[in-house]
Order: structure tokens, then C-alpha cells, then sequence
């Protein structure tokens, strides 16, 4: 991970830190999600999707078909570092490095993070039932998950209706009729399991060379995952 790449991670967190309302942060559970929750409101304005990267692999999920070398040229974590250009799984990896760096420096052992690879079934315009491929954040406390989905965040139709709590810090139950709501009438693909992986904290760098690993980039499709069908149904 280059200088380049640090050091505009550390500019965004300290801009997440200005915005909170206690700056110096210990090991309690209350502070740190006041820093998470700030990290996503801060993604959903700072990120915008790479349409033509999107495209692409949308046609490879209908395809059916998994390039490793393609997926690592379209699923650039630099640029979404950079200029939060990217896709919701660029979106979710910077989610995880600024967190998983915030609770290496702070200690906080009591917060468990990473995200989840996922499907969503929705209606396109012609009114056909399609299904797509996506990535979203969770942050789990005492054993429980709360969702952050930093991709309907940015949608316009969310931020119209000023929505972005009801794709931050909310149960299953929440989240679904969320999406169902605000994202063109789509649900969550229940008949698929869901892949949930945990990254660990630790220092930018080592984070970063975790999600853009061989293992992370292919989730990241089977690997050490943890797989819940019911995860979305409770």
C-alpha cells in the first residue's frame, strides 16, 4: 500500500473524527459506533458508483461466469480510496479499513465487523424479476448485527427522502423493509446463503492487504466464510 493511499485514509478519518462529537475515543461500546455511524454517513457522500465496472460484472453474475483477474481489475480498492470511485464491494472494503483502524488504535475488543456478500432480487424497468450480486457492512455488538449499506446510502432516491438511517445501524427485519421501500421495490435473495466475512482490526496497511488478497477477492465468493440462509429472516 503506498503513501499515497495511507495518507488519504488518514485525511478521511480524521474528517470522520471532526464530525463526532467526542474526538478521543476509549473502549466503550457507545463512542465507537458514534465513530462508525459517522464513517457511514461520510461514505455515502464520498463514494459514487463506477457505472461501467458495475455493468460489467452484473453481466458476469447473468453469465455466470467468475474471471479472478477481471474482478481484480474492475474491483480497484485504490480508486474508492482515492476519489470513492467503485462498486459496493469497494464501498465495503474502505468501510472496513477506516473501522478496523479505528478499533486497533482504540483497543475496543467488544465490536466485531466485516461485511457480507449477498444477493438482491428486484424489478427492472421492462418489470422483469432479475437478481444481482451485492456487498454490504455489518457491525456486531453483544452477538447481534446491525447493517450499513453504504450503496443504497448513496442512492438518490434515499437521499431525497433523507434515509440514510434506515441503511445504517438497523436489524434484519429493518433492513429489508428498507430496501424494499426506498430501492425500486427489491428484496433481499433469502433463497441464497448469504457469505459473511470477519476482518480483524489492525493497522491500514495490513487491512488493505487482507481485502485485496487472492482469499478476499474471490470472498469471498466461498472462502473461510461463514454461511447463515436465515440471516436476513430473523
Amino acid at each position: 500500500m503506498d503513501n499515497k493511499l495511507v495518507e488519504r485514509v488518514n485525511l478521511i478519518d480524521k474528517k470522520i473524527l471532526a464530525v463526532c462529537a467526542n474526538r478521543f475515543f476509549v473502549s466503550m461500546t457507545n463512542q465507537t459506533l458514534d465513530y462508525i455511524d459517522n464513517v457511514y454517513n461520510f461514505l455515502v457522500h464520498y463514494c459514487k458508483y463506477d457505472t461501467t465496472s458495475e455493468r460489467l460484472i452484473k453481466q458476469s453474475a447473468v453469465d455466470g461466469k467468475f474471471d479472478s483477474e477481471l474482478f481484480k481489475k474492475l474491483l480497484n480498492l485504490d480508486n474508492c480510496i482515492l476519489n470513492g470511485n467503485g462498486v459496493c464491494k469497494q464501498f465495503s472494503q474502505l468501510f472496513c479499513i477506516l473501522v478496523g483502524n479505528m478499533l486497533n488504535k482504540t483497543g475496543d475488543k467488544t465490536i466485531r465487523f466485516g461485511f457480507i456478500n449477498t444477493n438482491v432480487n428486484y424489478i427492472n424497468r421492462q418489470g422483469k424479476w432479475l437478481v444481482d450480486p451485492h456487498s454490504m457492512n455489518f457491525v456486531e455488538v453483544n452477538g447481534k448485527k446491525y447493517f450499513y449499506d453504504v450503496s443504497m446510502g448513496i442512492k438518490e432516491s434515499v437521499k431525497l427522502q433523507n434515509a440514510y438511517k434506515d441503511f445504517c445501524r438497523v436489524d434484519a427485519k429493518k433492513y429489508q423493509e428498507s430496501l424494499f421501500k426506498y430501492d425500486n421495490k427489491s428484496t433481499l435473495n433469502t433463497q441464497k446463503e448469504p457469505i459473511v466475512v470477519y476482518v480483524n482490526p489492525n493497522s491500514v496497511e495490513n487491512i488493505y492487504h487482507t481485502l485485496t488478497s487472492n482469499l478476499y477477492v474471490k470472498t469471498t465468493q466461498e472462502y473461510h466464510a461463514e454461511k447463515d440462509a436465515n440471516l436476513f429472516k430473523k
